[in-house]
């Protein structure tokens, strides 16, 4: 892929990887960037519900490549080189799709060799272990049919391999000079794996003072619907909607635009 043109250049980069929590808190995601590294900033992000770090995964009528597959990898080898800092996200979910602990670990190791290659500066957001822990298995079989019906996990095994990731993660936060967030019980309610709306602003805010503290804003940036809409209006750069091909490897990434310079291309 040729070099993206950028326009005005930018000072800064971010890479922002995950599931569902970047989904639903894309937009404070999005202005907690642009206040901690500045408006001209270019934010790539792969991410959606369900997304895997490692498999092609599908929700409803959308299915999209897997993290490692997309083409967001190319596009930052070829993009100039700025500043750079990523957040490594929602990587518990792949658990509940049946993977290995150690297939999962490979999977994020092999992003934070990607990501190293630009020097950035990384935070990885670990799994809520304290509120997994008063998780009850009837509690977990409720969660795993509603958000995996296809999939069929036990509550021993997925806790299990749970334990494993989370202590993986911090191997590899130590390994790749990354900082690893641990969320607090009190971020999540009946919900036990999505960040409650009315925490997540204070919550990224936190999470992105892991890059450099620093540079962390003191305010928490409130809520947007238009700018929520303006991201997730956009297509990512590949996917499949009722299974017809839509962009693919070679095609523009999804696009949104905002004041300042920042530019948030969407794999």
């Amino acid at each position: 892929m040729a070099a993206p043109i950028l326009n005005p250049p930018r000072h800064a980069r971010a890479v922002v990887l995950g599931a569902s929590n970047v989904s639903r808190g894309i937009s404070t995601i999005v202005e907690s960037i642009r206040r901690t590294l500045g408006s001209n900033v270019e934010i790539l992000v792969a991410a959606g519900h369900g997304r895997s770090y490692g498999i092609d995964s599908r929700v409803l009528a959308r299915s999209v490549p897997s993290i490692l597959d997309c083409g967001l990898w190319s596009w930052l080898a070829s993009a100039p080189p700025v500043p750079s800092y990523a957040l490594v996200c929602d990587v518990g979910n792949d658990i509940l799709y049946g993977q290995p602990s150690a297939t999962i670990l490979a999977w994020v190791e092999a992003c934070l060799s990607r990501i190293r290659q630009v020097s950035a500066s990384v935070a990885i957001v670990g799994l809520p272990m304290d509120r997994l822990r008063r998780l009850s298995p009837i509690g977990f079989r409720v969660l795993s049919t509603l958000l995996y019906p296809t999939h069929r996990v036990t509550f021993e095994a997925a806790f299990a391999a749970a334990e494993r990731v989370d202590r993986g993660l911090a191997d590899l936060a130590r390994d790749h000079g990354a900082r690893l967030v641990v969320p607090s019980d009190g971020l999540y309610g009946l919900d036990p794996i999505h960040v409650r709306t009315r925490q997540a602003p204070a919550f990224w805010r936190d999470v992105l003072a892991a890059w450099r503290p620093d540079l962390a804003p003191a305010d928490v940036p409130g809520r947007s619907l238009r700018r929520w809409i303006a991201i997730r209006s956009r297509l990512p750069q590949s996917c499949r909607i009722l299974g017809v091909p839509i962009g693919g490897r070679e095609a523009p990434p999804g696009e949104a635009r905002f004041a300042g310079g920042t530019v948030v291309r969407l794999f």
